[in-house]
């Protein structure tokens, strides 16, 4: 399987003007309605710094959910300049890393699973956030993503999940 099968870019440049950031989304095809939780999942992900030729759509085990989390299958991510240069290296000195990276710190998606102590989301909500890590290995450019409740907000009815995805690190 190839990544066509898996992701595809949203048509056009998003988030370009005035002081705004480029940014390109992913949307996940295969991103079925609420079920079971399958212990692999694919993800975009790269184990070694290089350019955009070190990613590879890989199998993954589904991130666990600790108490203060969420589990969110991811519905799109957007790509933003940070990804590039933390893909290639250039941050190494100033952020922990752990192979394979799964890249990506924005999303939106629907909640999967919740953690024991995340009262504010449930089941079936639909979120978006801005999904940064202290260490870069989970990221968002994957079918699910462990997120931080206080990374999340609910996503408003009147954005698509390729817009609430763009919205955190540029909006």
């Amino acid at each position: 399987m190839d990544g066509s099968q898996f992701c595809r870019r949203a048509p056009g440049p998003a988030g370009t003007g005035p002081g705004r950031a480029r940014v390109r989304l992913v949307t996940f095809r295969n991103a079925p309605a609420r079920g079971p939780v399958a212990p692999v999942m694919r993800a975009i992900t790269y184990s070694t710094y290089g350019h955009a030729d070190v990613l590879e759509l890989t199998d993954q085990p589904t991130p666990k959910v600790g108490p203060d989390s969420v589990l969110v299958r991811v519905r799109a991510a957007s790509v933003n300049p940070v990804d590039w240069k933390v893909r290639e290296g250039y941050l190494d000195g100033l952020m922990d890393t752990e192979f394979p990276v799964v890249p990506g710190w924005d999303a939106a998606g629907v909640v999967e699973q919740v953690g024991l102590d995340t009262p504010e989301l449930a089941v079936g909500d639909e979120v978006f956030g801005y999904v940064r890590k202290d260490v870069m290995h989970g990221g968002t450019f994957a079918e699910y993503v462990a997120a931080p409740v206080r990374t999340l907000a609910k996503k408003p009815a009147s954005l698509t999940f390729e817009e609430a995805a763009g919205v955190p690190s540029p909006g």
